[in-house]
């Protein structure tokens, strides 16, 4: 609910849990007045002051603080959401009031320059139910052309007179999601990227916010936290002020960019969204599934659970044919498996990573009858198809490559850079994105496509001389998924980036599956996945092999048996990637196995919220439960490794469960009540998985499933 008080001149956003405020100062200047706990009278809320905390002497009343979005200019010192380069030189800005519009719950807020003939327009859209609001800001020039130098999508304010500490992931490959937390000091803290192509995996555009001196858990506490909808260059700036003000600022990198724009010429940002949760990380995880179930998921796909894959690249990687395909298809559909995907090796001479890239046609000596025969069987045997890309990348002994040698990121004066042997196209030029486009079409109507996986596997190190170069290269990597998804609705697609370099939020909505990491070894995942599942709904958690072979590649050398790495893949969205044309028929059943009873808890998996009553980097021992989103049925996934003495936990207490319904767990019946209050023994309820002499029975790839059912009433 977004509301105008014209007394007071103040804008009043109001969501379930949640107030933010913000007042024009009679300067027409809009400054922030509140955010935090939903207040039951707004209304009285005013500004303290025309500046609010502080003001240096002077004659110039230009210089507020805790400005709506912050402008470079005179007296303004701390970090801005917009910096301009004028026609004449000039960088100072001066933003007023202009207009708004409130319609339902989109406010759209117009301010002024009117020296230099600017307009910005902040747009808030409030999610009422979700405790987040979305704000992105529109640059538009009105006049003489302008030059931005910096436009970050929003600032927000943090209730003044409390110290904080801020929580963001970083790492890198095959070490994603490794969650750093730091005192927000005076001074900046700044989070960013350069890499362009990618958002992540070094820092990922999303932070949690919590006061040090109230301290916040997985179940209680308050909790500011933050996501910006952009797949490339960010930059988040946590700031403490002289006067002790603290801001986040978060939005585009514009790090050796800058983007002109001419009379009647518009720039807008990518969507920041802000959240509030007043129960802890529980309650903000819960809101993030919501939007991304509700709003940002595409209805034809998300509504149905995900399928199990078949994935050619772990058993086989480059090694793939038409013979050895079209006989595994066979195998695949014996086994359960509901998607067939040929991954990277199928192109023209693509038999390691030294060519093939660019050239998007079936090698012709592997492949001589196209891959639509391969299509065809899997469609013949039940199984959806899919294909491996990476369209935004060359071999320089590709055709392409003699074609168009101008397309590749280099330069004239220097030697070419090269990582996994491949350079990079120049997605910002518009024949490429063309070129890329038509690839792609042709690729998924020729081969009748269910399934597309997009890979990225290096970054960029030359760049354009175009200003806004990385913008334009994001821009139209964002585009192209948007087209895809908008031309083939029920396509299955996969944002994969050597791993999870693009879980981000930018192409959430046009993806059904993220690969989570490269890493498949088991004992790693428990870590990767619980990151992962603070910002994503464990259905999208994917990758090239959940059943990966063992010893995974080259990662730790740590075998792990069949069914622990099966029951890990049920948590995500389960894929198979071990040789079954060669697999031990007692493997290839215990799969078979695996994944029948799977099935029969997916509905369940893929439609819920997921809490972990025990963290496996605190306690050696994950206990995962997934909760329908309605309530009524549950899953608890339990993964021990490197426990110490035999250590063990004994009572959990469950969540999200209906208070006054009764649940069958175990041969037992109780109320959701009960099990969330009081929880049950853990270990009485494992008692019947070993020996009696066994006093300390769990130890190293022990795993265990407990289902937790609506009673059915007779």
């Amino acid at each position: 609910m977004i509301k105008y008080y014209e007394k007071t001149r103040t804008f009043i956003i109001e969501t379930k849990s949640s107030s933010y405020i913000f007042g024009l100062n009679d300067r027409s200047v809009p400054l922030h007045i509140y955010y935090g706990a939903r207040l039951a009278h707004p209304e009285e809320m005013t500004l303290k002051s025309t500046n609010d905390t502080e003001r240096f002497t002077s004659s110039v009343k230009s210089f507020e603080y805790r400005q709506e979005y912050v402008t470079f200019g005179r007296g303004i010192y701390d970090e801005e959401s917009i910096k301009l380069r004028y026609h004449d030189g000039i960088s100072d800005t001066e933003l007023t009031y202009k207009n708004h519009s409130i319609v339902q719950n989109e406010l759209r807020l117009t301010l002024s320059d009117d020296i230099y003939s600017l307009d910005v327009t902040l747009v808030y859209r409030a999610f009422d139910e979700l405790d987040m609001i979305e704000r992105y800001a529109v640059i538009t020039a009105c006049g003489e052309t302008v030059t931005i130098e910096n436009a970050a999508s929003a600032n927000i304010f943090l209730p003044s007179g409390q110290n904080y500490e801020v929580m963001t992931f970083s790492g890198s490959h095959m070490r994603e999601y490794t969650p750093y937390t730091n005192i927000i000091p005076r001074g900046k803290l700044v989070f960013e990227t350069r890499r362009t192509v990618s958002a992540g995996p070094y820092h990922v555009p999303f932070f949690t916010v919590t006061n040090t001196s109230a301290p916040c858990t997985e179940t209680y506490g308050e909790l500011y936290y933050g996501m910006l909808k952009y797949s490339g260059n960010f930059r988040n700036v946590f700031e403490k002020n002289q006067s002790g003000t603290v801001k986040i600022t978060t939005g585009i990198n514009f790090h050796d960019t800058k983007i002109e724009l001419k009379n009647g010429e518009s720039f807008e940002t990518p969507t920041a969204i802000f959240g509030y949760s007043d129960s802890g990380v529980c309650g903000m995880r819960r809101n993030i599934y919501d939007l991304e179930y509700e709003k940002l998921a595409m209805r034809a796909n998300i509504e149905n659970p995900f399928p199990i894959i078949y994935n050619s690249w772990y058993p086989y990687f480059f090694g793939i044919e038409e013979e050895k395909l079209l006989r595994l298809i066979d195998k695949v559909a014996d086994l359960g498996a509901e998607l067939f995907v040929i991954d990277d090796g199928w192109m023209q001479g693509r038999t390691n990573d030294r060519a093939g890239l660019g050239d998007w046609f079936p090698d012709k000596e592997r492949f001589p009858n196209g891959l639509l025969p391969i299509s065809k069987k899997a469609h013949d045997k039940g199984l959806l198809f899919g294909l491996w890309v990476e369209p935004e990348m060359i071999n320089e002994s590709s055709e392409l490559y003699k074609e168009h040698p101008e397309w590749v990121l280099c330069y004239k004066t220097r030697e070419k850079s090269y990582t996994r042997h491949q350079l990079v196209l120049n997605f910002a030029r518009e024949d490429v994105y063309n070129f890329a486009q038509e690839t792609v079409d042709r690729l998924i109507e020729e081969n009748e496509l269910d399934y597309l996986k997009w890979d990225m596997n290096r970054y960029i190190t030359e760049k354009d001389t175009l200003r806004d170069f990385e913008i334009k290269f994001t821009q139209n990597v964002m585009r192209l998924y948007k087209h895809i998804r908008e031309k083939y609705p029920r396509l299955l697609i996969e944002n994969c980036a050597h791993g999870g370099a693009r879980a981000d939020f930018g192409l959430f909505e046009y993806c059904d599956r993220i690969n989570r990491s490269d890493n498949a070894d088991p004992v790693d995942v428990l870590k990767l996945h619980e990151g992962f599942a603070m910002m994503f709904p464990p259905r999208y958690a994917g990758g090239a092999g959940n059943i990966a072979p063992s010893p995974y590649n080259s990662t730790n050398g740590r075998v792990s048996p069949l069914s622990y790495r099966a029951t890990l893949g049920m948590t995500g969205s389960m894929s198979v990637g071990f040789d079954i044309l060669k697999a031990d028929e007692k493997d290839i059943e215990k799969t078979r196995e695996m994944i029948k009873y799977y099935k029969t808890i997916r509905p369940i998996l893929h439609n819920s919220y997921f809490y972990p009553l025990s963290s496996y980097t605190q306690n050696k021992t994950a206990i995962w439960q997934y909760t329908e989103r309605n309530g009524r049925n549950a899953v608890i996934f339990i993964f021990a490794h490197g426990l110490i003495a035999g250590e063990q936990i004994r009572n959990i207490k469950l969540r999200g469960l209906i208070g006054d319904m009764l649940y069958d767990i175990n041969g037992k019946r109780l109320s959701g009540d009960t099990l969330m209050k009081y929880g049950f023994d853990l270990m009485d309820e494992l008692k019947d998985d070993f020996p009696k002499y066994l006093a300390e029975p769990i130890g190293d790839f022990y795993s265990k499933i407990i289902e937790v059912r609506e009673a059915k009433t007779e």
